[in-house]
């Protein structure tokens, strides 16, 4: 939404024309975070971060927005804060994604050990039951 929101005020909408434009096309939950931030704009504030006080974003990221929009430059702070949500994502997502693959090999490989010494147990089983040793 930061991006999209930031790309619009870039090539010349206003903070409140980008948010209405996204409004009509998201979701129930995000129309309501947007409304609220709507009200916010009505209410005079002029400070990004003040406006997207919502709830929506990460406290670490709203915090970093706050910071950006003293600066006053609405896209070029709209446009960093998603560039810095985007990494911070991208992180936790490639975080995510390197443990989601050593736990997912690790039950593989506990699964087959199980599933390999009940074969072996069975075999050994079946053996001894018929005598042949």
């Amino acid at each position: 939404m930061l991006s999209s929101v930031a790309h619009q005020t870039l090539v010349g909408k206003s903070l409140k024309e980008s948010l209405l434009h996204y409004q009509t096309s998201s979701s129930a939950y995000l129309s309501a975070h947007i409304q609220t931030m709507l009200n916010t704009l009505g209410g005079g504030k002029s400070n990004v971060g003040d406006i997207f006080n919502s709830g929506l974003l990460l406290d670490e990221e709203h915090s970093t927005l706050v910071l950006l929009g003293e600066i006053g430059k609405t896209p070029e702070t709209l446009y960093k804060s998603a560039l810095i949500h985007r990494a911070k994502l991208l992180t936790d997502v490639n975080r995510l994604k390197t443990w989601g693959d050593n736990i997912i090999k690790i039950g593989v490989g506990l699964i087959a050990f199980v599933v390999i010494g009940g074969l072996l147990s069975l075999i050994f089983n079946i053996a001894m039951n018929q005598g042949a040793f």
